[in-house]
């Protein structure tokens, strides 16, 4: 199974930082290889606040 990871927003909520993560995975009966795929990105941010990362996953229909 590819998935792919994408940070959709970054909001400010009662003193923390809310990170909303999407996940996209192909649907069922969609045609993938066995390679495995861990994609990734770092981000900074100027903040001494607690981060809450929030995941989503969403399947993507072939």
């Amino acid at each position: 199974m590819v998935i792919f990871k994408d940070v959709q927003s970054f909001s400010e909520e009662n003193g923390y930082i809310r990170a909303i993560v999407i996940h996209t995975a192909p649907g069922e009966g969609c045609m993938v290889d066995a390679s495995i795929t861990n994609p990734f990105k770092f981000i900074k941010l100027k903040t001494t606040k607690l981060i809450l990362v929030t995941e989503e996953i969403h399947t993507s229909d072939c």
